[in-house]
């Protein structure tokens, strides 16, 4: 998602996830799931509307708070108030978001990656969420993406 001009530390982010799963410095494999306030002294949480500032995330995020229709949706401001937002229902517990690193800082930071997810990465392993689909069965997740 791309809220305006700038970058995304200009920008400021809604993300109504109660939960970040955590990972490992080196791989990013996952290591377990932390309430969002306290995980990194508050970093990842963005239940409250705030800048993005310096904060660096490749996080799956989940307990997701969802409006009257059951859906999440995640905002995306640019200073001036316009923006992007991107609305799920209960097919997808989980989002993956990231804020674009890159080693180029000229093409780091250019967008923010949302990602609705029914599952959190390695659920292979973890089972946590993890969809079975028998032969012939099927399973489909929507989303909307809205400008601001």
């Amino acid at each position: 998602m791309v809220a305006g001009p700038g970058r995304v530390d200009d920008w400021t982010l809604q993300l109504p996830a109660g939960e970040v799963m955590t990972v490992t410095e080196d791989r990013l494999t996952p290591a377990g799931i932390r309430r969002v306030e306290t995980e990194s002294n508050g970093a990842y949480d963005f239940r409250t509307p705030r800048p993005i500032a310096g904060t660096a995330i490749d996080h799956a995020f989940t307990a997701l708070v969802r409006d009257g229709s059951d859906t999440v949706t995640v905002r995306l401001l640019d200073p001036s108030g316009s923006g992007v937002a991107m609305t799920w229902g209960t097919d997808c517990p989980w989002v993956q978001i990231h804020t674009a690193d890159l080693p180029d800082p000229a093409q780091s930071r250019r967008g923010l990656a949302v990602e609705p997810m029914t599952c959190p990465p390695d659920a292979f392993n973890s089972t946590i969420d993890l969809i079975s689909i028998r032969p012939g069965e099927t399973s489909k997740a929507s989303w909307s993406i809205s400008a601001l």
